[in-house]
């Protein structure tokens, strides 16, 4: 036992008493002086959490899955604090000492949920609390009553007090969300509309939209979404479109079941086609943690149609003559047009050709073009789409411009896209998306084709085949996802394509509204330029001496001539968003100046005097005016919709600091790569570092910006990328030209800042794209590996010089270490969320590769520094430091899929501790360049990689461990932890386990063996195959494993430190460990799938299959050595038994020699010799109790062995003196029994003793069982050394008779149980027994013949152990106390009166007088007193209503009936066996029946017949009693008893052999057995049939009708059953047997489990046999039943013996195999 356990629980217990006895005290109202610190006299929980008044119960509702802290505190320092959960009866204390806090091992707690507690020490108040995360267990919830019980420190009185405080917790319940869509009543009953599933609405179309949130706690509150955007009812965009109508609640609608209900109005506006409206419920539990409630029920998306054209008007005669009218008209006008144009006259003098840029794309008709993996025919777009009649095709008919058209386009691709991930079967939605693509990629390529701008045209048609790629690509995944409904990895890949599919819709919309807008702007920009100019030109000459109008005129010409070059420059190249961006910014700074110019020059209109002059300026200026509106306009526009234009810039200008870097490069290699003027090399150095730093900060705000989908922001974070990495690229030059003179050296480093330069302008690129679309996994993944990459060119640029490696890779480790940290401060203040599609699989790749890296360069760096090879080395000492870059990215990412902010901060903190020691390794490495060589050097080199090394393998461990979905293996390896303790340092038993027999405890055993060997092979085959139904499987092994362990200490305790217990606990062990490995592997395969792993599983299931064997086979070895004291104590008592009956053939003079020439004296000897062998055998049982298991089982076995020689040698001599000694023979043999009788008592108050600590009570009962023993063998002696003298004999017999009552009556008197539950009955004959005693001890006192005083003797001591045992097994059955007692009392008093009476007995014979002769018979009164007074109270046990059980005649009756019951039974059972051919209810006839039918018919007849013998041979009976031939009441042991047990015995084995026939066959018709078991069984039917016929004619008349039935009957059994052997000896066949490839480890486990079954069997065997033994044994029936189970016993003890040496071969065989 833990010895601070142990103390514990004592102190708790000690708590618990003292305070108890406080409460009584505060209960009886009795005051306490003010005994505590805090000057209270009652100790009390101050505070606690959740909060409520003392007494109450407050209900606290918990999110799941959220980390809780519960607590109670107090004023006063307390001793304990326990916690008690609803999900477990194991409670979580801890203990507080001094000034230390001892938690104990809560394995339920922290499996479960973590749950841990802890002390503290705040603001005066000692807490308690406990920590957990709530509700991530289903199988062990955690809503229910909990409770916090606090024991106090002793006060100042040394008085103990405890208060405890309940609350219940209650998970928060999401609800149940869905909604009901009422359209408005006018459309309803509109017949022209169509009425869509989809909730397809008209615009302007009032829609009711109902909102349902029910079932839900706590209560639920409605909130609306229009996509992501929550609807404010109030906010102007808003509150003209959403409207609340109607609303219920929140409210409690019934008990525990919240509801909440909004009606909302709907008006349908095209702008929203495409949207989704969704209804969330928000619930906030107790501690503010939000839940929002949604479903697929509760989101819908809007289909808006325009409101279709009214039906055409009646058109009525007049109207129709009109229309003909008409026609006529414009038929004549079409013959002139058509003779004009024939003859090229009036307007068709010169031809003109119109054609929009679609027909002149479908004018060139190439034959076919690639979309991705679709090909599709080159036709006009409009005509594919009207294929499908769903789609909106009419809103692509018209002239809406390219921008209206891509943009209908793109919210079409995006709409039927979900729609296609969302039933990837269906064939319709891949028509359309083939469909809208097409038609989206047709317009951009027909915008290509009408493009002269070589780039625009070439990004055309890169976004036409980007958005049929990937197109392709989601109806490739999404067929994938059709085919394999069930596999997540599909439906993930698709959803992944449609984020794709929309990126490259929205870029393909961002290219049109590019190029579109800016050519309008163009356009709008010229004219405005054309405008101004002639405004200015009037205004001047109008105007010529209004000074201020004409700064006014400047200034407009000053941004004119700044448009009109940006105007050109688009013009020249309108790709470049340089130029695009300068186009817009001189457009919009265009307006202010000109505007300014208009209002003066309006003005001055009024001074104008000249009519024309003053009308061409206002025309002028009006033309100006409206022309810079359309201006503004389009500069509007094209702001709010260019959103990607900043960045698109960014990018250029990037690029073109990448090409100045490489005119650099040309410099460096045309050696003219030169310092500035006062530059040196440490400060071209430091400018590079604060530059990196700048250029890495203005990147991640790219990054962080598009992650968060902020446009301003990322347009902003662009402009400061550019302008860093302007002042890098400078940066760069000067720490090339600084570094080194030498031209590879100079290109290295500034090929290094290229590669800054290109992975800056990806990343600002690839953060454009998340830009566009936020929520594609696939864009934020490489946004994240551009990221990457950016910070890796960065470092690798600061390392490039090689000459200051060193110093810059510790510098480099240390700016990781600091932003590891600043990632620490952000997981803590939760601003860390897994980025979008980044998985586990990714993520544990990203570590495994980072891992490899560090490896495979610490590995080369340790190489280089060995072999002194400083250019090497510094290679791999950058190369180091960069792999711990992306290591550092790598355990970044890792903690962020992590939810347990614990674990993330502890990889955070590895991480850290791997980059830290990294420049340890560094300078280890340049020490061991410097000096080669050296040993000592090489040896530190090689502990700064290990370390390196082992820490990365922490973390790794760390994350296994930690990811997500990975619970299960930690839970069931912290089973493990605590099932590998219990089972190196287990913690005893309760006394109560003890009960449980080992037999019990084997067969568990076995079954957890069998259970732990298939579980490993599940895993094993469920890890190769399908990992993801491996959930549950390690948790169950290891809580099998646990229970196993259990099961071992159990068995084990009960052999105390023997060796082989010892060996058994190291093989369980070792199972123990294989199994933890095979989940470690099984853990460690989830994250890395790889050969290496699985191949360890494999090695690891068989280890824990060979493992399961050798524990097995070791614990039975072990049970069995545990039993042997049990087997040895049940020999004994057998030995016991059999000198019982030994006496019995004695007392009826019975047992003599069977070799007549030997006499006593020829054993006299080897009795006296084994005797005092037995004397030292008593002498080492004893020093053994107190000793090992082992010691006292090899005392008890030589105590076994010599008792068992002295036994016989007593028989055997007792033998010799022949029956004519029967007296003498019965004293001899009560002596040895006296001795055996007392070593069963102390051995088995030594194995009680063996174990415990020397004060242990048990020790006193060893003590006295061994002087027991001793005065026993002591009697023996003196007894057999005397005995040949007759004068002595019976003198000496009573000196033995009066020490065994000694000892029987101290057994009486003990506590222990009785020995056997006795009857009324059963004390009534043996208190009749002590009168016939008392006359025998009489009559001896006046013959004073030593044969009398023998007889006296030996029939006193008998009588007196019979009704002791009587006694006490009648007085416990007894409910009445008192009743009890008196029996009890008047058992003693017999005794003890006996004894005297037996000692004056004595004393007469040595000095016989006439006082001592009145005392005698003064005594011999006083025992019929007491005998009566004992026959009266056995006669008020008895009752009224008692009917002895034990009459013959009653057990007769009951067993003839239990007898024909039986065989009713079996017959019945016959009934329902049939042939496999026969059906119910057909009749065959015998010489139609096949062999299977004439057995069962056979045995039917048997069955019947051997019924109706039962009842005639009841009817005998009751027709013997009748005559008076046989006693209604009888005696156990008279003539007509003895009738009544023969005619009982004789029915039972009738029945038994009926039941055996009609087992064997059953057997023999379903082929599991043959003919020799049915003409066995037959043959005893017929056999015991004749001895009950026998035993009915004993004392009944041959001529009665019970006879002649009974002899009909049994002629009847005996001819059924000939029949049946004849017919099964004719059909006997030789049969071969077949070969069966047996499973060996099944084998092996079968062959243990019939070792444990045949043990268990033995053991009852042996018990009935004592039982039995135990009895009377006074008549024949008694003696028979005797024989038969010990012929039992020894049968099983063969097979048992046969069945340990199969186990063995089958063991030689496995080990010689190996």
């Amino acid at each position: 036992m833990h010895t601070w356990l142990y103390a514990a629980l004592v102190n708790f217990w000690v708590a618990f008493t003292l305070c108890t006895h406080g409460r009584v005290k505060r209960e009886n109202g009795e005051d306490l002086p003010a005994l505590y610190k805090s000057g209270r006299s009652v100790f009390q929980i101050d505070k606690r959490y959740p909060v409520g008044n003392s007494g109450e119960v407050p209900t606290v509702i918990l999110k799941k899955d959220v980390t809780v802290e519960f607590n109670c505190s107090s004023y006063d320092p307390w001793l304990s604090c326990i916690w008690k959960a609803p999900f477990t009866t194991t409670p979580c204390p801890m203990f507080i000492s001094g000034s230390s806090s001892q938690s104990e091992d809560c394995s339920d707690w922290k499996s479960t949920s973590n749950y841990q507690i802890r002390y503290e020490l705040q603001n005066n108040l000692h807490v308690c609390s406990l920590h957990g995360k709530i509700g991530i267990d289903s199988n062990h919830p955690d809503e229910g009553k909990w409770n916090c019980r606090m024991e106090s420190q002793p006060s100042e009185a040394s008085i103990y007090q405890d208060d405890q405080q309940f609350f219940e917790v209650k998970l928060l319940k999401p609800a149940t969300v869905f909604v009901d869509i009422h359209r408005g009543q006018k459309m309803e009953e509109d017949e022209n509309i169509h009425k869509s599933a989809e909730a397809e609405i008209y615009d302007t179309e009032d829609v009711e939209i109902t909102c349902t949130a029910e079932n839900g706690i706590p209560e639920p509150n409605i909130q609306w979404f229009l996509n992501t955007r929550q609807i404010d009812f109030k906010a102007n965009e808003f509150k003209n479109k959403f409207l609340i109508v109607d609303e219920d609640g929140p409210k409690e609608k019934s008990p525990g079941k919240f509801y909440h209900m909004q009606k909302m109005k709907y008006t349908a506006s095209l702008r929203d086609n495409g949207k989704f409206i969704q209804c969330q419920a928000q619930q906030v539990d107790d501690e503010n943690h939000v839940n929002q409630a949604f479903s697929d029920s509760s989101k819908f998306q809007l289909y808006i149609k325009a409101v279709p054209l009214p039906a055409p008007p009646v058109v009525t005669a007049a109207m129709i003559g009109s229309i003909v009218g008409v026609i006529i008209i414009l038929i004549l006008a079409f013959l002139l047009l058509a003779f004009a144009w024939h003859t090229r006259r009036w307007c068709f003098a010169v031809p003109v050709v119109v054609m929009s840029p679609e027909k002149q794309y479908n004018e060139e008709k190439p034959p076919m073009y690639s979309a991705g993996t679709l090909t599709y025919s080159e036709i006009n777009e409009r005509s594919r789409l009207l294929d499908h009649s769903e789609m909106q095709t009419d809103a692509f008919d018209g002239d809406d411009d390219p921008v209206t058209k891509v943009t209908k386009y793109q919210t079409h691709i995006i709409m039927v896209s979900d729609k296609l991930v969302d039933n990837p079967d269906s064939t319709k939605m891949i028509g359309q998306v083939d469909s809208v693509a097409q038609a989206t990629a047709n317009l951009m390529k027909s915008m290509a084709n009408s493009e002269d701008d070589l780039k625009f045209k070439n990004r055309f048609l890169l976004a036409a085949k980007g958005l049929t790629d990937s197109v392709g690509m989601l109806i490739e995944a999404s067929e994938h996802s059709a085919a394999h409904p069930n596999d997540d990895k599909s439906k993930v890949a698709a959803y992944n394509a449609m984020q794709d599919v929309k990126t490259n819709a929205a870029q393909s919309v961002n290219i049109v509204k590019t190029n579109f807008l800016l050519k309008e702007l163009e356009n709008a920009a010229r004219a405005a330029l054309t405008a101004a100019k002639q405004s200015i030109e009037v205004t001047e000459d109008a105007c010529a001496e209004d000074k201020d109008l004409l700064e006014e005129c400047k200034a407009v010409a000053i941004v004119t001539k700044v448009l009109e070059e940006r105007v050109e420059s688009f013009a020249q190249n309108p790709s470049s968003a340089e130029t695009q961006s300068y186009l817009m910014i001189a457009a919009k700074r265009f307006i202010e100046p000109t505007n300014r110019f208009i209002d003066g020059s309006k003005k001055a209109l009024t001074s104008i005097l000249d009519e024309n002059l003053n009308m061409k300026m206002k025309e002028t200026l009006n033309e100006t005016e409206i022309s810079l509106n359309t201006l503004e306009a389009h500069v509007d526009k094209s702001e709010s919709s260019l959103v990607t234009l900043d960045t698109e810039s960014a990018v250029e200008l990037i690029r073109s600091l990448q090409s100045e870097l490489k005119q650099i490069k040309e410099e460096a290699q045309n050696s003219q790569l030169k310092p500035h003027s006062g530059e040196s090399t440490e400060k071209a150095t430091s400018d590079l570092n604060k530059s990196a730093k700048s250029v890495r900060f203005a990147v991640d705000n790219c990054y962080n910006s598009a992650m968060d989908g902020q446009r301003d922001d990322l347009n902003k974070a662009a402009k400061d990328s550019v302008k860093e990495l302007t002042d890098f690229k400078t940066a760069v030059r000067g720490f090339a030209a600084n570094s080194s003179s030498e031209k590879a050296k100079q290109e290295y480093i500034i090929d290094h800042g290229i590669a800054v330069m290109e992975s800056a302008a990806i990343l600002v690129s690839q953060a454009q794209k998340v830009l566009l679309n936020p929520a594609n996994p696939n864009a934020t993944q490489s946004l994240s590996l551009a990221s990457s990459k950016v910070a890796k060119a960065l470092n690798a640029t600061l390392l490039s010089n090689p000459d200051m490696v060193v110093m810059a890779s510790n510098k480099l480790t240390k700016s990781l270490a600091d932003e590891l940290e600043d990632f620490r401060a952000a997981i803590n203040a939760f601003r860390v969320n897994p980025i979008p599609g980044q998985t586990r699989e990714i993520v544990s790749n990203g570590l495994k590769q980072a891992n490899k890296a560090v490896k495979d360069n610490v590995t080369d760096l340790v190489n280089a520094a060995l072999r002194a090879d400083r250019d090497m080395t510094n290679i791999a000492t950058k190369e180091t430091a960069l792999s711990l870059e992306d290591y550092k990215n790598a355990a970044k990412d890792v903690a962020t899929i992590i939810n347990d902010q614990e674990i993330q901060n502890k990889i955070v903190s590895q991480a850290q501790q791997i980059i830290g020691r990294s420049g340890n390794l560094f300078l280890e490495a340049q020490n061991a360049v410097k000096t080669p060589g050296d040993t000592r050097a090489a040896e530190r080199l090689h502990e700064a990689a290990q370390e390196i090394a082992n820490n990365m393998k922490e973390l790794e461990k760390t994350y296994i461990y930690g990811a997500p979905g990975q619970e299960q293996y930690v839970s069931a390896l912290s089973i493990m932890k605590y099932a590998t303790r219990e089972l190196t340092n287990p913690t005893p038993s309760a006394l109560g386990d003890k009960i449980e027999s080992i037999a019990a405890v084997n067969f568990k055993l076995m079954t957890s063996t069998r259970e732990i060997a298939h579980l490993a092979q599940d895993i094993l085959t469920k890890s190769n195959t399908d990992p993801e139904k491996l959930d549950g499987l390690t948790p169950r092994l290891a809580q099998y494993f646990k229970n196993f362990a259990s099961d071992i200490n159990f068995v084990l305790e009960q052999t105390n430190d023997d060796k082989s217990g010892i060996e058994t606990r190291e093989l369980a062990c070792a199972l123990g460990q294989s199994i933890t490995e095979l989940i470690e592997h099984t853990c460690a395969q989830q994250i890395h799938p790889e050969e290496s792993c699985m191949m360890a599983i494999a090695s690891n299931a068989q280890n824990v299959a060979e493992n399961s064997v050798k524990v097995l086979t070791s614990v039975n070895t072990v049970a069995k050595r545990a039993q042997v004291l049990d087997q040895i104590t049940s020999s004994l008592s057998g030995i016991v038994n059999n000198l019982d009956t030994t006496i019995m053939f004695a007392s009826a003079g019975t047992l003599n020699a069977e070799d007549g020439t030997e006499g006593f004296a020829d054993h006299r000897e080897n009795i006296l010799k084994v005797a005092q062998v037995l004397v030292t055998d008593v002498q080492s049982l004893l020093a053994a109790s107190s000793s090992t298991r082992g010691e006292l089982i090899e005392a008890a076995e030589q105590s076994m062995t010599n008792i068992s020689q002295l036994s016989e040698e007593v028989k055997a001599g007792a033998s010799c003196l022949g029956s004519e000694n029967q007296e003498a023979q019965v004293m001899l043999l009560n002596t040895v029994k006296d001795v055996c009788g007392s070593l069963v008592g102390l051995l088995m108050h030594a194995k009680n003793a063996n174990g415990q600590e020397l004060e242990h009570p048990a020790f006193v009962q060893v003590s006295d069982y061994s002087k027991g023993v001793i005065v026993n063998i002591t009697n023996l002696l003196k007894s057999v050394k005397s005995f040949e003298d007759e004068n002595t004999r019976g003198t000496r017999a009573l000196e033995s008779s009066i020490e065994v009552i000694t000892q029987e009556i101290h057994e009486f008197d003990s506590l222990d149980n009785p020995k056997f539950i006795a009857t009324p009955e059963d004390l009534i004959r043996a208190n009749h027994a002590i009168t016939q005693a008392t006359s025998k001890a009489v009559f001896a006192s006046n013959s004073g013949k030593q044969e009398d005083l023998l007889a006296a003797a030996n029939i006193g001591r008998r009588a007196i152990a019979d009704l002791l045992n009587n006694c006490k097994g009648a007085a416990y059955s007894c409910e009445d106390e008192e009743m009890k007692a008196q029996t009890l009392q008047h058992g003693h008093n017999l005794a003890v009166q006996y004894q005297n009476l037996l000692m004056q007995l004595l004393q007469s014979l040595t000095s016989p007088t006439s006082e001592s002769k009145a005392e005698l018979m003064n005594i011999s009164r006083m025992i019929a007193q007491t005998a009566t007074l004992m026959a009266q109270v056995a006669e008020k046990l008895k009752g009224s209503d008692w009917v002895d059980p034990e009459d013959p005649m009653l057990i007769a009756e009951n067993e003839l009936l239990s007898a024909a019951e039986a065989i009713e039974q079996a017959a019945k059972n016959l009934a329902t066996l049939r042939p496999r051919n026969e059906m119910p209810g057909q009749k065959i006839s015998y010489e139609d029946m096949t062999f299977d039918e004439l057995i069962i018919d056979s045995a039917k007849s048997i069955a019947n017949a051997t019924s109706s013998l039962i009842k005639a041979a009841s009817e005998a009976q009751r027709e013997l009693v009748a005559q008076g031939k046989v006693q209604k009441q009888t005696v156990k042991g008279s003539e007509d008893g003895q009738w009544s047990e023969g005619l009982v015995s004789a029915a039972k084995l009738v029945a038994s052999a009926t039941h055996s026939l009609c087992e064997a066959a059953n057997k023999l018709v379903q082929g599991e057995g043959g003919e020799e078991h049915l003409i066995a069984a037959a043959k005893q039917v017929s056999k015991s049939t004749a001895q009950l016929v026998f035993a009915c004619s004993v004392k009944a008349d041959a001529e009665s009708s019970a006879m002649i039935g009974l002899k009909t009957a049994s002629n009847a059994v005996r001819k059924a059953t000939d029949a049946l052997v004849n017919a099964a000896k004719g059909s006997i066949q030789q049969v071969p047997s077949p070969k069966v490839k047996v499973d060996r480890f099944k084998e092996r486990i079968e062959a243990e489990a019939r070792v444990i079954r045949l043990e268990k069997e033995l053991r009852e065997a042996k018990e009935l046999e004592e039982e039995v033994k135990n009895k009377s044994q006074r008549t024949v029936s008694d003696i028979k039943k005797a024989r038969d189970a010990e012929a039992v016993v020894l049968s099983l003890a063969k097979e048992l013996e046969e069945a340990r040496n199969y186990c063995l071969r089958l063991n030689e065989e496995q080990y010689s195999h190996q």
